[in-house]
């Protein structure tokens, strides 16, 4: 780092302590005074805590979003939080799909929660076309060729022949959300703030001076109606924000309406 200190590079503690993984990281002053030169480390105690979210059979106490909510609430442990890894799994784990099992709602929850929150998304292949390994936890299974890769596969992902429509269906909504995020400034360097989750509905907003888009997920069976007014700090004088996937136009002024296990993703229009 001495010879490249515009480097970037990322390393593995795999706990699900932020006190244990922020030790690592460059900038923390430690009580024994350790310290590192590491610039980034992946984020297991976030992964942990949204797979808790996301598959959990009792809600913990306050609401089913609590343990991301507490996670988040752990940043002031990390000197750069915005540079840790952020990832639903990776090559040593089961796929994201396969740990939610094989759930289209609760895998577009997770895709939308990790392009849009702190930290840098790490994407493992074949999650755009949800790939999974039902019964085992082989990572031969984990670790499966990509489709289209060789001659005698009958599916590829890279010309679209043999790939169901739930297959497609995910990969077109992956795309448009990544091709979204590429430009999406904010969504690189913007802050974050979060609100205090109210049974299945938690929302948090990355902005900056100039841009701001509101995150707003629910995990429930049901359609919900919102009552915005508490999100006013960040809401501001908007009116109505876009969906960046459908482009759709919602209104922000008084309620927000929440199809069953959904996430919008609105840029506000200031």
């Amino acid at each position: 780092m001495q010879e490249y200190p515009g480097f970037n590079m990322v390393g593995e503690e795999w706990s699900a302590s932020p006190n244990v993984v922020s030790y690592w990281q460059r900038g923390k002053q430690n009580a024994d005074g350790y310290e590192s030169y590491l610039p980034g480390l992946f984020d297991f105690p976030l992964q942990m805590a949204l797979k808790e979210v996301l598959t959990a059979d009792e809600p913990p106490w306050g609401s089913i979003w609590t343990p991301v909510y507490e996670m988040l609430g752990h940043d002031y442990l990390y000197p750069e939080p915005m540079n840790l890894v952020i990832m639903p799994d990776n090559h040593d784990m089961s796929r994201v799909f396969t740990q939610l099992g094989d759930d289209e709602d609760l895998w577009r929850v997770a895709l939308a929660f990790y392009a849009t929150m702190r930290g840098i998304p790490q994407i493992y292949y074949g999650t755009e076309i949800q790939m999974s390994h039902p019964g085992t936890d082989s990572h031969g299974a984990i670790r499966e060729e990509f489709p289209g890769g060789w001659p005698d596969h009958e599916q590829s992902a890279f010309t679209g022949e043999g790939l169901s429509e739930q297959q497609l269906a995910a990969q077109d909504f992956t795309r448009k959300l990544l091709q979204w995020r590429k430009q999406a400034n904010v969504i690189h360097n913007g802050r974050l703030m979060q609100f205090t989750p109210i049974g299945n509905v938690y929302a948090y907003f990355r902005y900056n001076d100039n841009e701001t888009v509101m995150i707003v997920f629910n995990l429930g069976h049901e359609s919900v109606s919102i009552d915005t007014a508490r999100f006013s700090e960040r809401l501001g004088n908007s009116s109505q924000g876009t969906d960046v996937i459908t482009g759709e136009t919602h209104d922000v002024t008084d309620t927000l309406e929440l199809a069953p296990r959904s996430v919008l993703i609105l840029e506000l229009e200031r």
